[in-house]
């Protein structure tokens, strides 16, 4: 609740013109009082609480205290207070006192934020009591969905405390000093994970840098999980210091299976293709545990894999993994010292949920995405991750034929040299163009859904797809709505 403690501190920090009273500071204020209707507010307080809007409103338009001072008391609609809004231009913070009236409108920010989650808390108790769940996996459903909105918006009001040292630059009045010192930071290359890769890493100011997100895509096949793997193994091989902390380095995924992924590790590691390691396998049981092992520990890093779920699996739950590995490595020693989180690689971008529901999976796509930046930012570490690409051309997409120029994709033929990233190819060989069947659902709703034959749905009874796991008419797909509920094929 707003107290009026609370709502005088408001004033005072509303009439303080110091430079650390920024528009931040502003916005957080008048997020907290718009929080409240009036009716939350005691009637005794309501008049200061309409008098933080208008002095927050008149800051906002670039005000003096004087010329707020002016207009408040001329207008004459707060006569009432007059002597208060007076007394307020001789109350001047001291700047320890300042610092600690601005974390106090921070924190309280944070709670307001909180208190939002409130209600679905209390329905979610209240049908629980009330047996208002249909069944078990409707309750737990319900319950990840509010912690991970939870989780989100706490995600961002970290980001933004994260970044509170750099609020804002006036070019003429202000130092440089702090943002100078974020520019040695960001793009000194000292902090950055290297990718392996000389030429990448020349490109990318010495690896992936901390507190950034990096998606790389490409089509089914392409190799993505294998680029990442390497990306985890090189990380271990080229960040090596064995005079410091245990470099930590957490490896998601929801694609392979820690055995598929483990396996991939091994043969990086030891130069083998996954087809040799398999036909020895028996042989070679008794050894994997103890190369990767020793591996391990002579280069002084440690690497975490763990398999979620896909499309269950937020960033809000790798980011509460971490606080796992955090607790296991870095609160606690681990043969004598701890460990340092240095970089999370995730397999892949595209098997992630929001905490937020739209209609559309791109839209969808783009809310993970941001959810991965934020989570970089909060923790301070690179997020390294894939996507997969469309590996559809359109006929009439365009390409540069030599001495012809620029025409579209159909009118490439047999001779046909052709411009790609090293220089011009001759053209050997044409596919004749592939026609696929297309498959149009409709939903009870009315909901028209055109599809491949071996695209996959998710069901209540796994996921299936026409040509091969046999879905059919009465099937129950797993779509995202407001109440969760199934639809049904009509």
């Amino acid at each position: 609740m707003l107290t009026e403690q609370f709502i005088n501190l408001c004033c005072v920090i509303l009439f303080d013109e110091s430079q650390k009273v920024t528009q931040n500071v502003l916005s957080e204020i008048n997020y907290i009082i718009n929080s409240y209707n009036e009716e939350d507010v005691a009637l005794p307080l309501r008049k200061k609480v309409e008098l933080v809007k208008t002095i927050s409103k008149l800051r906002n338009e670039k005000k003096s205290t004087d010329q707020i001072l002016d207009d408040i008391i001329s207008g004459g609609h707060f006569t009432e207070l007059d002597s208060y809004i007076k007394s307020l231009e001789n109350r001047k913070l001291t700047l320890d006192k300042l610092d600690s009236a601005l974390e106090q409108v921070s924190k309280k920010k944070q709670f307001t934020s909180v208190l939002q989650d409130i209600p679905q808390l209390e329905n979610f108790i209240q049908k629980i009591h009330t047996n208002g769940f249909s069944d078990l996996g409707e309750a737990v459903d319900y319950w990840d969905k509010i912690l991970s909105k939870m989780h989100s918006r706490s995600l961002e009001e970290k980001r933004k405390n994260s970044r509170m040292a750099i609020k804002e630059l006036d070019l003429v009045s202000d130092d440089y000093d702090n943002v100078l010192d974020q520019i040695s930071i960001s793009y000194s290359g000292q902090n950055s994970i290297s990718t392996g890769f000389s030429e990448l890493d020349k490109y990318m100011n010495g690896g992936f840098e901390p507190a950034r997100l990096y998606i790389y895509g490409g089509t089914s096949g392409d190799g993505k999980s294998v680029l990442l793997n390497n990306f985890v193994k090189n990380a271990v091989e080229k960040n090596k210091d064995l005079t410091g902390p245990w470099n930590i380095f957490t490896y998601f995924t929801m694609e392979n299976l820690i055995d598929e992924s483990l396996v991939r590790l091994y043969c990086s590691i030891t130069n083998e293709k996954v087809s040799d390691f398999i036909k020895t396998f028996a042989e070679k049981r008794l050894t994997i545990q103890k190369t990767i092992k020793e591996w391990s520990l002579d280069h002084n890093a440690i690497i975490v894999m763990s398999y979620f779920p896909a499309t269950i699996t937020s960033v809000s739950d790798l980011v509460a993994y971490n606080d796992i590995i955090k607790h296991r490595y870095i609160d606690e020693k681990v043969a004598g010292k701890k460990g340092v989180l240095r970089a999370n690689y995730v397999d892949y971008l595209d098997l992630l949920k929001s905490g937020q529901i739209f209609d559309l999976h791109r839209l969808e796509m783009g809310q993970v995405t941001i959810d991965m930046k934020v989570a970089a930012v909060l923790q301070g570490i690179p997020w390294i991750t894939v996507s997969q690409l469309n590996r559809s051309i359109s006929i009439n997409s365009r390409i540069n034929i030599k001495d012809s120029g620029n025409t579209e994709f159909k009118n490439v033929k047999i001779g046909d040299e052709i411009e790609n990233d090293t220089g011009f190819v001759k053209v050997k060989q044409i596919f004749p163009r592939e026609i696929k069947k297309c498959y149009k659902i409709t939903t009870k709703s009315g909901k028209i859904i055109v599809c491949g034959p071996k695209h996959n749905f998710p069901t209540t009874d796994g996921l299936k797809n026409i040509q091969y796991t046999g879905l059919k008419v009465g099937d129950k797909l797993y779509v995202k709505t407001k109440t969760n509920n199934d639809r049904k094929i009509s």
